[in-house]
Formats: C-alpha cells, structure tokens, sequence
C-alpha cells in the first residue's frame, strides 16, 4: 500500500541520487594535458598559469621534433620584465638533446643571479630545422615570481 510517509521517503531517496550525479558529473581531471597552440612547443617549466614560482627557479622549454632555439639570429630565449627584455646568451643555456629541452637556470655569474620580482616572461625564438623555407616561429609565456 503507498503511504504517505513511502511518498516522502521516495522522493528524498530520487533527490539525493540526483544529487550525487550532478556532483559526479562536475568533477573534471586536473592532469588533462596541456596543448599549445605552436605546435613547435611541447612543454614549458614553469608551467604557464602557476600562481607563484621562486625566483631561483630554472626556465625550460621542451620543443618538438624539428625545432630548435635560433641562436644564430637572435637570442632564442630572452626573460622579458616590465617591458625590458634581456637576452640570454647561448652559452648560459643547457640543452638535453635526447629531449630538445633548453634549460635557463639563473645563478651568480650568469644573466641574472635569480629571476626577478613581479611578471617575468619568456620571449623564445624558434627555428624550424625540418622545413626551413617555412620560416621562423615565436613562442612566450608568462609567470608571476615572489
């Protein structure tokens, strides 16, 4: 026999189920992969939208396969900070060829002991080794240091 009390009990019981699917269906995973939109970039550390990175931090780039840093031309990676943009030489940057990464790590001795204070940008001049008739590409991202 339907009472009312089975009525209200029922109800609750839909309610609460349809609850926790809205709730499921909100959840989003956080290690989607990030896709840039060069397809010359790969990967970038630190990654672009962090909240707060240390000024000691190292600045890489992980680039395809087919591109590389243009040195010959320009700096290839230069540090950009309110609206000054200094070059790093090319000797101050350590590249992992197994993974085309370049490396900035600031150190005493070198361009900047540390990174610094406030929005700090990452210029990159990029050229393409597999197809260089396409000309060159550019890429930067930026970080807040503290």
């Amino acid at each position: 026999m339907i009472t009312r009390r089975r009525i209200v009990v029922s109800v609750a019981l839909a309610f609460a189920a349809a609850i926790m699917f809205y709730s499921f269906s909100q959840v989003r995973p956080e290690n989607t992969p990030v896709i840039y939109k060069n397809s010359a970039v790969v990967g970038v550390s630190p990654a672009e939208g962090a909240t707060s990175v240390l000024r000691q931090s190292s600045v890489s780039v992980t680039l395809a396969s087919g591109y590389q840093l243009d040195q010959q031309k320009t700096n290839g990676m230069s540090i950009s900070v309110a609206g000054s943009t200094t070059g790093i030489p090319e000797d101050q940057i350590q590249y992992i060829a197994a993974e085309n990464q370049y490396t900035y790590q600031p150190e005493s001795g070198s361009t900047f002991s540390e990174l610094p204070l406030g929005r700090v940008c990452v210029v990159l001049a990029i050229d393409r080794t597999a197809n260089p008739n396409l000309g060159d590409t550019s890429f930067s991202w930026c970080f807040p240091t503290q």
